[in-house]
């Protein structure tokens, strides 16, 4: 038998570098996940916007994103068997959205897919939508009151969570459906403005 390796006190740290550009219909940004890490990935994006008379925002999203729900899906690490370094998990594809605001209530609808890949880590594929809608029981100049209601799914290929070798350590259900209400209140009173909001939901 081979004798186990503790791997000892796992974290990361860096220096993010990015650039953005964010116009009327137009809106860019690339840059690499923080120098510093055991793997480094160029990470960006371009949204294209269009804003329709009848109320209806559109947006088209290309973009490739770090999935940062552990230090390995993150920054990577490296193994102390071996001396590999695996980890280091990025998003790759697309996200079509649109809402419509007509001031007392409004709805919003999106859907995406997504490649999912790191270094010595199994690929993987993501699907995601999400649909909703709002309604403003408060609407004055100096006061917002907004309840609504969301309905999400995503789902992967396959799950990779573990933080074992060829796992990714990120949260990757086959699939998941959550059912939410979020309230928002805002309120102005002189120079000061604050925002509170929050949620409670169903998840499976």
């Amino acid at each position: 038998t081979g004798a186990v390796v503790d791997p000892g006190d796992i974290d990361a740290s860096g220096v993010g570098v990015s650039v953005a550009y964010d116009g009327d219909w137009i809106q860019a940004d690339i840059g690499v996940t923080p120098l510093g890490f055991e793997i480094i990935n160029p990470v960006g994006g371009l949204t294209l916007r269009e804003k329709f008379e009848n109320g209806l925002s559109v947006r088209l999203t290309a973009e490739q994103r770090a999935i940062t729900d552990s230090v390995l899906s993150y920054a990577g690490v490296k193994d102390a068997a071996t001396g590999v370094n695996y980890g280091g998990v990025v998003r790759s594809g697309a996200t079509l959205a649109g809402d419509m605001d007509y001031g007392r209530y409004g709805a919003f609808a999106s859907g995406g897919f997504y490649f999912v890949h790191g270094d010595d880590v199994e690929s993987n594929k993501k699907l995601e939508a999400n649909v909703g809608g709002f309604v403003r029981l408060v609407e004055t100049p100096d006061e917002d009151l907004k309840i609504g209601l969301n309905l999400t799914y995503f789902g992967y290929e396959k799950n990779l969570g573990q933080f074992t070798f060829r796992h990714g350590g990120y949260f990757s259900p086959e699939d998941f459906v959550g059912l939410s209400v979020p309230v928002e209140y805002a309120r102005r009173e002189g120079r000061l403005s604050y925002r509170a909001g929050g949620a409670v939901g169903l998840s499976y």
